[in-house]
């Protein structure tokens, strides 16, 4: 577990730690010159490794020379960096794919530290919206490969129901008849992938009657939502919320 120094650009600039804070920042600086890089992203393998206080303290640096900075906290488990500069973790992402007005205007919070804002990535859930499934054990869902393996939709399903009786099963379907065939199966929910509002519509109109959720999926953005959800869809996943950030291809390699 790495230990949590806290916003300690702002507690003690003169530091060490700090002045690595700033080390840093010029070194990134340096490595996108030539370069238009707008987004970074920081990350780890495991919990607990100061991603959110690095992150933190690095906007925190990189405001301090003047550069308009929003942060995004994509941590949908253990959210932090509204905890580190005590704001509200209410409104967020979420809120823009629910909120015509808050899409035109996103609900950025303004931190103590001029030029930096912070846009809570937790308000998937406090927004109103629904978080997918947190653990690969919540729920089955069915994919293409699965349905190749298996022969058909109805074999798959079937595979999967005689391995855990109890579990939830979702059905990932391309076309309208893989959605008949998922019903009839006994699917709790149809993944609807890559189809256009009129197929949605088509197979709305399969699911509804009997009871089967569905769902909106492939290649979804903000300016999709009010589209996609005029449908009749139970829900629209967006994986943009957490894959989408620009990565920047930055290493450190030790020389002799």
């Amino acid at each position: 577990m790495a230990q949590d120094y806290g916003l300690i650009t702002l507690q003690d600039p003169a530091s060490p730690i700090s002045e690595s804070y700033r080390t840093l920042r010029m070194n990134l600086q340096f490595a996108t010159v030539d370069s238009d890089v707008h987004t970074l992203l920081v990350t780890s393998p495991g919990p607990g490794e100061g991603k959110s206080t690095t992150l933190a303290n690095l906007a925190v640096t990189m405001a301090q020379v003047d550069r308009r900075v929003s942060v995004v906290d994509a941590d949908l488990r253990r959210p932090y960096l509204h905890t580190l500069f005590g704001l509200s973790d209410e409104r967020g992402l979420t809120t823009m794919m629910l909120e015509d007005e808050a899409l035109a205007n996103p609900p950025l919070q303004d931190t103590a530290v001029p030029g930096l804002r912070v846009l809570q990535k937790y308000a998937v859930r406090c927004g109103g919206g629904v978080n997918h499934r947190l653990g690969l054990g919540d729920a089955a869902l069915i994919k293409d490969n699965h349905v190749a393996g298996a022969g058909s939709v109805s074999a798959a399903y079937a595979a999967v129901k005689a391995h855990a009786p109890t579990i939830e099963v979702e059905v990932e379907c391309d076309t309208v008849e893989q959605v008949r065939e998922a019903v009839e199966a006994g699917a709790d929910l149809i993944l609807l992938d890559n189809m256009s509002p009129d197929v949605l519509r088509e197979a709305v109109a399969i699911t509804g009657p009997r009871g089967v959720r569905t769902e909106a999926s492939g290649g979804l953005v903000l300016a999709d939502a009010a589209a996609v959800g005029a449908t009749g869809v139970d829900y629209i996943s967006v994986g943009a919320l957490t894959h989408s950030s620009v990565v920047l291809d930055l290493g450190f390699d030790l020389r002799a």
